[in-house]
């Protein structure tokens, strides 16, 4: 790669000394000098990177509102694609466990990368590791979502519950759902 942007650098350096030409004196030292000073200030601006201050990674703050009970955990899954959301953790991004100790719990995901998520959760309050259901089909444990999505008689859509986040710091609240 450095051999490729050195012809170019010295392809580019001679076409601006043949057009400064009729400019500059007919001296050879002074075309040498010219051009290693050109190739100095090219490997100065392109060689050498100062670090930059701004971060790809943000910190997400989630405010999960309504808990019903200090029984069990909270289930929270990370999703930065629509592929398994939301009932599938194993193909999350990120799943994390929190012990509930009240009917509010704040939880600080940090060093995401910026870009698209939705977050599910489930309240397990047996301690199960799934959510339980009776025999309709209908949730005995609480759940809740980014943007809080619902639908009627269906696990939340990706659509609904995708935000971006794009600032070093994210807050969301989140309501329970029982």
């Amino acid at each position: 790669m450095f051999t490729c942007i050195y012809s170019v650098l010295v392809s580019t350096a001679n076409s601006c000394l043949e057009k400064m030409a009729n400019y500059l004196p007919k001296s050879p030292t002074l075309k040498s000098y010219l051009f290693h000073l050109m190739a100095l200030l090219f490997i100065l601006l392109t060689g050498f990177e100062i670090p930059s201050q701004k971060s790809d990674k943000a910190t997400l703050i989630l405010e999960i509102t309504d808990i019903r009970s200090n029984m069990g955990k909270i289930l929270l899954s990370v999703f930065n694609t629509p592929d398994g959301f939301p009932a599938q953790a194993e193909k999350a991004h990120r799943t994390l466990q929190y012990k509930v100790t009240g009917n509010t719990a704040i939880i600080t995901i940090p060093d995401l990368p910026m870009g698209e998520y939705a977050i599910a959760i489930l309240h397990d309050e047996d301690n199960n590791g799934k959510m339980n259901r009776n025999f309709l089909g209908v949730p005995k444990e609480g759940y809740g979502a980014s943007n809080d999505a619902r639908n009627m008689f269906s696990p939340p859509d990706y659509e609904k519950a995708k935000f971006l986040l794009n600032t070093p710091q994210k807050k969301m609240k989140i309501k329970m759902m029982y």
